[in-house]
């Protein structure tokens, strides 16, 4: 076992093609730009599994954990999240969070995860005539404003990750703005099938509210599949997609090891920024 590099990225991406994952250089790339302790490569000759893990102040996420076929059932997948959990603590990590399939839940439930939530991944396509609210597009220097939002309902600080969608693609970045201050934002991306949302939040409890910011970001996807990760027990996110065509509906569960970081008010976080960054 050996630490991820940039060498590592085409190996990564065809074993996530293989998975059905869709990831690209830049993803992985923009991974190993955040802070990435915990992130890990297996292999003899040639790598046969890996690890990702992105870190904000005191709370991580376990992005990617997949291993070969040739190599499944030798508990390498194990080996490979104890290694990233124990570099993790070592770090002074406080809460891990990741995004769980049924099949991988019995082995992160014994490395000390709990379910926290129910969590949507959902891929649509997007009509091509719908009339939609645009909300105002995000500059440079409502960054700070923001990421202070952010953390307040992320309950860390996420503001290097955001900063890095914001460089990608400010084009598909959007605010609400009320009484002079921001409530609200959504990021987007562009990726091989399409696009990308995620984080998507709104503070103000508008249904509307809510579906200006994702349509902001669908009008520049007409007639293309986008993807993005929402909580299932947050009402007004699901309402807010009602209608749309959908390609994709997958549920997963959001664990947690250690400290739950999270508000006790949630509802106004809507969609994740993805299942790798958290």
């Amino acid at each position: 076992m050996r630490v991820m590099v940039k060498d590592d990225i085409e190996f990564a991406i065809g074993l996530t093609d293989h998975e059905g994952w869709a990831y690209t250089r830049p993803e992985f790339e923009r991974i190993l730009r955040l802070r990435h302790v915990g992130s890990f490569v297996w292999g003899d000759e040639s790598p046969l599994g890996l690890v990702t893990s992105v870190q904000y102040g005191d709370s991580a996420v376990i992005g990617h954990l997949v291993v070969s076929g040739e190599v499944r059932g030798r508990k390498v997948g194990r080996r490979l999240l104890e290694a990233s959990l124990r570099e993790l603590d070592d770090s002074g990590i406080r809460s891990v969070f990741l995004c769980a399939t049924s099949a991988g839940e019995p082995l992160y439930e014994s490395c000390g995860f709990r379910t926290m939530r129910d969590v949507v991944s959902y891929g649509f396509r997007v009509s091509l005539d719908e009339k939609r609210r645009v909300c105002g597009t995000m500059l440079r220097e409502d960054l700070p404003e923001v990421c202070e939002l952010d953390g307040g309902l992320f309950g860390d600080d996420r503001s290097e990750l955001l900063k890095e969608l914001h460089r990608e693609h400010p084009d598909l970045c959007f605010k609400l703005v009320g009484d002079g201050r921001i409530t609200g934002y959504v990021f987007g991306r562009r990726t091989p099938l399409g696009g990308d949302i995620g984080p998507w939040c709104s503070t103000t409890g508008s249904i509307d509210d809510a579906i200006g910011l994702i349509h902001s970001v669908l009008d520049h996807f007409r007639g293309e599949r986008v993807d993005l990760g929402f909580f299932d027990d947050v009402p007004l996110a699901r309402s807010a997609l009602e209608g749309l065509e959908a390609v994709k509906q997958v549920s997963v569960k959001l664990m947690v090891r250690g400290d739950v970081r999270y508000p006790k008010d949630r509802a106004g976080v809507l969609g994740l920024v993805g299942f790798e960054l958290g």
